[in-house]
């Protein structure tokens, strides 16, 4: 499943997230370019975090999530990527609150373990 959920998203973080998403944020592309703490919740394996430390190399991040396997891959990916110096990835159960305050963030690709909603039959 976190495969497929990667495959599925990669394509939005690689044509997405620089062209259109953040250009259509301004208030947010001119804190990234200025340099902020950015935190991503349910990081996954770091694809977002990394794409926006390479393009906003001002900012510290911090990617979270509760699946220590995806957090560890995150890890190895940012080092690839040469961003490790800006950008680390944490073990964390956010729903106990986040370690930190943070300027800008962000939460792409989360799957909710427990329904958002619940319908009475």
């Amino acid at each position: 499943m976190w495969d497929g959920l990667e495959r599925f998203t990669a394509g939005w973080f690689k044509h997405l997230l620089l062209q259109e998403w953040i250009p259509a944020m301004p208030k947010v592309q001119s804190k990234l370019e200025r340099g902020v703490p950015v935190a991503d919740v349910g990081c996954g394996r770091g694809r977002a975090l990394i794409k926006l430390a390479q393009a906003f190399p001002n900012c510290h991040y911090f990617g979270f999530d509760v699946y220590g396997p995806a957090v560890e891959e995150a890890l190895a990916r940012a080092k690839a990527a040469g961003v490790h110096d800006r950008v680390t990835f944490q073990q964390v159960d956010v729903s106990k609150g986040l370690p930190g305050s943070y300027d800008v963030i962000t939460t792409f690709d989360v799957i909710p373990t427990t329904p958002l909603i619940q319908l009475d039959s």
